[in-house]
Formats: structure tokens, C-alpha cells, sequence
């Protein structure tokens, strides 16, 4: 990704996305390409409501707002990477609340610290913290992510 202005991604001999590294690792365009190009957390949900270029998901952890369309009913995945989850309160104006999560399983990795956190339903989502974050294993902490940042699989990926 550091080197390529373009990436083609196939499988079985099938493109699945082609786009700039940026496009392709941050909206993959399936299920494939999101989880060929790194961790990413996967939600499934129902399409509640869908115009003017969003959807409203319903989802295990409540609704979640992404770009996209589709026809209401119409069960699709939703990618997040790890690195988008934010700790704290959320904006309420561009986030979506995961509500309060437990954090555990920390992992040093240079720039940043990988964990698991917990979270309503028996769920559990992977994070990528910066390396400097004050959070502590086992400590327990709000969730949410930006809108933007929720990709909307279709559902022929499932």
C-alpha cells in the first residue's frame, strides 16, 4: 500500500475492488477487500430506512447511520476498522454510540496499543488506541464512532 498509486484487488479471478490505497483499505467495496486489507470489525444488520445517499442499519449494538443505500429489509455487513473506534464521549452530531464497553487483552505494537473491548449483546470489537493513551486493561469507557467511518457491505458479499 505504501509504494502503489493503484491497488487491483482478485480473488478466485474476480476483481474485488480497484481504487487508490486509501479508497480501497478506508471503503472497501466488499467484504473481501475489507478483510483482505486488515483488521476490520464486521456488524450485521437490517436496513431500517435508506434516501439522499444514507442508510439507517439496525444492528445488535442499536442503529447505525452509514453512507450508502439499499432497500429497506435488505440485511447487509458494516466494516469499522479498529482504528476508527474513539474513546470517550461522542459527538453526537457525527458519531454512533457503542455505549459503555470493558476493555482488556492490550497489545503493545509501537505506535499503538491493540485491545479488545466488550460490549452490549456479548460482543466484542477489536481497537487500535494511540500508544499513548491513558486508558487501563479491565477499564471501562464509552465507545463510538464517526459515521463516516461506518462502510456498508452489500449484501451479495454475505
Amino acid at each position: 500500500m505504501s509504494i502503489a498509486d493503484t491497488i487491483v484487488l482478485l480473488n478466485k479471478g474476480r476483481v474485488e475492488d480497484v481504487g487508490p490505497p486509501e479508497r480501497v483499505y478506508g471503503r472497501p467495496a466488499s467484504l473481501f477487500a475489507a478483510t483482505f486489507m486488515g483488521g476490520t470489525n464486521l456488524l450485521e444488520g437490517t436496513i431500517t430506512s435508506a434516501g439522499n445517499g444514507t442508510a439507517v442499519i439496525e444492528t445488535p449494538l442499536g442503529k447505525v447511520l452509514a453512507d450508502g443505500g439499499g432497500t429497506v429489509g435488505t440485511k447487509v455487513r458494516l466494516s469499522i476498522r479498529p482504528e476508527c473506534i474513539r474513546v470517550g464521549n461522542s459527538n453526537a452530531d457525527s458519531g454512533v454510540s457503542f455505549g459503555r464497553a470493558r476493555l482488556h487483552d492490550f497489545v503493545f505494537q509501537g505506535t499503538h496499543l491493540r485491545c479488545q473491548a466488550s460490549i452490549a449483546n456479548n460482543r466484542e470489537l477489536v481497537l487500535r488506541l494511540a500508544a499513548d493513551n491513558v486508558v487501563t486493561p479491565e477499564a471501562t469507557v464509552d465507545l463510538w464512532v464517526q459515521s463516516r467511518d461506518v462502510v456498508l457491505i452489500n449484501r451479495e458479499d454475505m
